[in-house]
């Protein structure tokens, strides 16, 4: 007999002889709810950057300053991923409840006042707060697929999860020039008034997302979607000290951290970048825009071949070295253009950016699921959190590095190309097995020999 809300089954399990193994259509809302978690705490995270020419006029920061906003996220994430995996490995409602919560506090502190110097202090303590949910807006994902969904759609609902988080960024690259006015014919206080406007829409969005996750937000579904899923994790801290010795699972991190951590990170530059060609209004607007298509285009392309991992199998290694050696290609395009060896082009600029962009995000959820596959029966949480804290590692640094007196601005561009580099070069090192899907298809059954194979 079925459980309340359970009716679709999924055909890969039903092909091991497994009994009892159904899904709840109650997933899809879990997965909204969680999209729309990640998807504010990247937004919050992208707030000041896209907006610098006007906030540095407001509240007369500097490069440096905005620089510091964005990296709060990097240092607090880094410092709290230990508690924040452990709230991840206790399941989805209270990794939910701990990050829409903390993504209210964090917008809400910034609506007080946009008087100085009250309004940097809280704006800085905003930050500090978004950074801290951070792992769960980054790695809610494995821990909802794992808990609520089928095999032949646990990489797509992970990629979804993962890619709001930098649709959040997205957006952010748009919302924030289109609310905020700059130039020379907008006054301080007409700028003023638009970003404690900005504030309150944000504000607003993590209100209902706050709401929603506290109304209803179930941590287990009435039955279970596979056998993985109701299969018992190792113990937290034992899950740590294996993960320190799992040589493949630390192949994978170090190639996700420091591929989509300089990303992140060269994201947050795109302004200075087309500083040199543009002026500071239009570097604006352009950089925002910019950065809005490539992201977006990154997490198109993440959805897509989530979808296609989910239904090849065995093929993650072989397309995140594929899209490591294109996005060589990309950022060597872009940074050619930048030191004028090529000539000035902003079509070619946008082009070089989104192709770059679809490549190094595309990656983010096949890291994942390789990452967990190697890592299994350890918590999707704890590996997860793990894996993003290099990302934050890798951000943090390359934030870092504007502040260093005399090193100009020639290291950006090439510090990414670098970057995709060396992320190939550690994933040639990378095992790939597949232990949790090899639980769900059957010791010995067809399914797990074509994706083991």
């Amino acid at each position: 007999m079925k459980k309340p809300g359970s009716s679709e089954k999924s055909p890969l399990i039903q092909a091991s002889g497994e009994d009892g193994i159904e899904s709840s259509p109650v997933r899809w809302y879990m997965l909204v709810v969680s999209c729309l978690i990640a998807f504010q705490q990247g937004c919050i995270w992208n707030t000041w950057s896209p907006i610098s020419t006007s906030s540095e006029a407001v509240f007369g920061w500097s490069d440096g300053t905005i620089a510091l906003l964005g990296n709060w996220a990097c240092m607090c994430y880094i410092l709290f991923f230990v508690p924040m995996a452990w709230v991840l490995a206790q399941g989805v409602r209270p990794s939910g409840l701990v990050g829409a919560g903390l993504c209210f506090i964090a917008a809400g502190v910034r609506c007080i006042t946009t008087s100085n110097p009250t309004a940097t202090y809280l704006i800085h303590f905003g930050q500090i707060i978004n950074g801290i949910a951070g792992p769960v807006g980054m790695s809610i994902g494995p821990t909802l697929s794992s808990t609520w969904f089928p095999v032949h759609q646990r990489v797509t609902a992970t990629a979804l999860c993962a890619v709001f988080n930098y649709v959040g960024v997205s957006v952010s690259f748009i919302l924030g020039p289109l609310l905020v006015r700059s130039g020379t014919d907008v006054t301080v206080d007409e700028m003023r008034h638009d970003i404690l406007n900005f504030m309150y829409i944000e504000l607003g969005f993590t209100t209902v997302v706050l709401l929603l996750t506290v109304v209803y937000f179930p941590n287990l579904p009435p039955s279970s979607p596979s056998v993985s899923a109701s299969a018992e994790r190792e113990p937290f801290i034992m899950g740590f000290r294996k993960l320190a010795r799992n040589q493949s699972f630390w192949a994978a991190s170090l190639a996700y951290g420091v591929l989509t951590g300089v990303f992140s990170g060269w994201s947050a530059y795109l302004l200075p970048n087309l500083k040199h060609f543009l002026p500071s209004d239009k570097a604006q607007n352009e950089s925002g825009w910019m950065g809005f298509y490539a992201n977006i285009a990154g997490c198109l392309a993440g959805v897509l071949m989530s979808r296609l991992a989910d239904h090849l199998g065995g093929k993650m290694k072989l397309m995140l070295l594929t899209f490591c050696l294109v996005a060589v290609a990309f950022v060597a395009w872009f940074t050619l253009i930048c030191i004028k060896v090529l000539p000035f082009s902003l079509l070619q600029l946008y082009i070089s950016s989104i192709g770059a962009g679809l490549c190094i995000n595309a990656t983010m959820p096949l890291f994942f699921e390789a990452a967990i596959e190697v890592t299994y029966p350890i918590s999707e949480g704890t590996s997860t959190a793990v894996l993003t804290t290099m990302n934050n590692i890798f951000c943090g640094i390359f934030l870092v590095m504007p502040s260093i007196k005399g090193l100009g601005d020639r290291w950006v561009n090439w510090t990414l190309c670098g970057a995709c580099c060396v992320a190939f070069v550690l994933m040639m090192f990378f095992k790939e097995t597949y232990r949790r899907l090899s639980v769900d298809c059957g010791a010995g059954s067809s399914q797990a020999y074509e994706v083991l194979a």
